[in-house]
């Protein structure tokens, strides 16, 4: 060309990134008669390759290694991990230092990181784990008992079946011992033992069963307790006597089997014979005592007003049981809550045998308001109030119209004060004697205002 010459495309190019690139540079004379050249190069850098991260999959042991086969089958775990690719890389791990687990069961995860110059990290996590120790199961033999009249070298054999008969399994690396530690079978003579096995591992399990080897003594009958029944209880299976296998005979046995009735009322011997396998004899007694029922009389029927309130239920004997029925709450008949009608009451005696018997008696209420007002108890001492000392039913001018009746009978239905006068009361005696603390049935007859009979029947409580 013509001089001068100018060039440009050489300024302001920068190398390619070392991770991977290219820069092409365009080369351009000019010289003074406007002629033009030029050429184009490029500079290339290769990229780096990617990161490639292998680890380990996730791997379970077989349980009971020892720690030292744990921690080398950690350690060939670990090192299967590895890397290639990137610029620049460097393997780490999650935890810094990883342990394995202990050898009796556990699990540690892992999670490996590859930190390269050119791209991001990558990472890959995996499970190691060491199975649990299994439960260690123990099986103990269960109590057992061999008859009399045995060798000692019958009982000594069925001894070690006996002891064979436990057994254990699990755990890792079992060890057992008994207490006591030297076993031996009791004398064919009759004896006992207890024997506890105790069964740990190297895993620090622990579990231990205890059962009883009993060789009987030679005949030896041992009868139940002596027992007590009511006479209405049911005929029921006589059991409880050792060795089990005999006969019961006495008064009400039949089979084996005991009936009250049939007994009757009283203490019985009841004999308890057993042979055994060598035919020699034994026989126990106890007895069997049948109680009697408790006699149990209710009060006679019984009409309370609607709006009589609660009314203190009394009069059965004997005394000490317990009034059940619709309206009765704590020894208390409620009319208002029962409501009106004929209501039947249940009484339930239990005498210091605990037999029980019952009665029954009603109670009507009725619609009519109680203008006719009786008390449900008196007391006729000095300690009384003036308006109590006496027994009388209460009524409003004119209620009577007709004849009256006033009727005091004991707890044994006998009559012990009548009047026809409705101004005279009951003073609490009888025969001119204090009758003694307790409840009084009471019978009150007459003609309403209305024309109408009225009979009111109860139970007064006398206090001293």
């Amino acid at each position: 060309g013509c001089e001068p010459v100018t060039e440009s495309g050489l300024e302001g190019h920068s190398p390619p990134d070392f991770c991977g690139g290219e820069v092409t540079v365009t080369y351009m004379v000019t010289d003074n008669c406007d002629q033009q050249a030029q050429c184009s190069y490029s500079f290339s850098v290769a990229p780096a390759p990617s990161v490639v991260l292998d680890v380990p999959d996730d791997t379970t042991t077989d349980e009971c290694l020892s720690q030292d086969e744990a921690d080398a089958a950690f350690a060939v775990w670990l090192s299967e991990a590895g890397f290639e690719g990137g610029c620049g890389g460097m393997l780490t791990t999650t935890p810094t230092d990883p342990l394995a687990p202990d050898a009796c069961g556990g699990s540690i995860e892992v999670t490996w990181t590859v930190s390269s110059d050119c791209e991001d990290d990558v990472t890959g996590s995996a499970k190691f784990m060491v199975s649990q120790a299994s439960a260690i199961e123990l099986t103990c033999a269960s109590n057992h008992t061999e008859p009399p009249g045995q060798s000692q070298a019958e009982i000594n054999a069925a001894f070690d079946n006996w002891l064979a008969q436990t057994t254990w399994e699990g755990g890792c690396d079992l060890n057992v011992v008994t207490d006591p530690p030297n076993l031996q079978a009791p004398d064919s003579s009759g004896g006992y033992i207890t024997v506890i096995w105790i069964v740990t591992d190297e895993c620090g399990q622990e579990i231990q069963c205890s059962s009883g080897f009993e060789v009987l003594e030679m005949t030896v009958v041992i009868c139940p307790d002596d027992m007590e029944k009511c006479l209405d209880d049911s005929p029921f299976e006589l059991t409880g006597a050792t060795p089990t296998g005999g006969t019961y005979s006495g008064p009400g046995v039949s089979g084996n089997t005991f009936d009250p009735a049939l007994a009757g009322e009283g203490t019985h011997l009841i004999t308890y014979e057993y042979i055994d396998e060598n035919g020699c004899e034994g026989a126990c007694t106890f007895t069997i005592t049948v109680n009697t029922l408790p006699e149990v009389n209710c009060p006679p029927l019984i009409n309370h007003p609607i709006d009589g309130g609660l009314l203190t239920l009394t009069g059965a004997m004997p005394e000490g049981g317990a009034y059940t029925g619709q309206g009765v709450s704590g020894g208390m008949f409620d009319p208002t809550n029962a409501g009106t009608g004929e209501h039947i009451i249940t009484y339930t005696y239990a005498n210091d045998a605990g037999c029980m018997a019952d009665c029954t008696f009603t109670i009507t209420v009725s619609m009519e308001t109680a203008s006719t007002r009786i008390p449900n108890a008196f007391m006729p001492t000095e300690h009384g109030l003036e308006p109590n000392r006496v027994f009388k039913p209460v009524f409003k001018h004119g209620d009577i119209t007709g004849s009256y009746t006033l009727t005091i009978y004991n707890r044994w239905g006998a009559k012990i004060f009548y009047t026809e006068s409705p101004d005279e009361g009951w003073d609490g005696t009888e025969n001119n004697r204090n009758a003694p603390q307790g409840g009084y049935i009471y019978k009150i007859t007459y003609i309403d205002k209305n024309n109408v009979p009225q009979e009111h029947v109860g139970v007064v409580m006398l206090i001293r």
